[in-house]
């Protein structure tokens, strides 16, 4: 999926004195679902960054706000931590992936992928960056969720599992 998901979509990154943001840019040709920029602009939806919604020439823009996060993938690789710590974790993104259905959102619009999560070192609290996008209906998003999690432990989990 990650591959797909990279194909599909332009990742940058902007800051500027006060802020940095992640901005996902794509064709005019996708379907944006402007219910679901309602829904997260007009909720606080645990675990979802808030992003602003930019059309610009033949392009369409989601500029997250990832100011003092750290990318999932590199504070993984970084740190050493507990394992009830990565189980909490992993629970707080399956939580807010269940969650979304609440708020009339789609499962299959988070971008699962690592290097595109970002968490809060003195928390560790996740923050998950949702593209309101028709989703591609070929994905299976319990497939997707077991490839990222097995991915994630084997490839970048650092876990200190000496007092476990």
């Amino acid at each position: 999926m990650q591959e797909k998901v990279r194909e599909r979509f332009n990742f940058s990154y902007e800051s500027s004195a006060a802020a940095s943001h992640l901005v996902i840019c794509a064709d005019a040709s996708e379907e944006v679902l402007e219910y679901h920029i309602e829904m997260v602009a007009n909720n606080t939806i645990p675990h979802i960054i808030n992003f602003d919604f930019r059309r610009k020439d033949s392009k369409i823009c989601f500029c997250y706000d990832v100011t003092s996060k750290l990318v999932l993938s590199h504070f993984l690789k970084r740190c050493r931590i507990a394992r009830s710590e990565f189980l909490a974790i992993l629970s707080d993104i399956s939580k807010t992936m269940v969650d979304c259905k609440n708020y009339l959102l789609s499962d299959r619009c988070f971008l699962l992928d690592p290097d595109y999560m970002y968490i809060d070192p003195s928390s560790l609290e996740i923050s998950m960056v949702y593209i309101p996008v028709a989703p591609d209906t070929d994905i299976n998003i319990n497939n997707e969720f077991r490839e990222f999690a097995t991915n994630l432990i084997l490839y970048s989990i650092n876990i200190d599992d000496t007092n476990d």
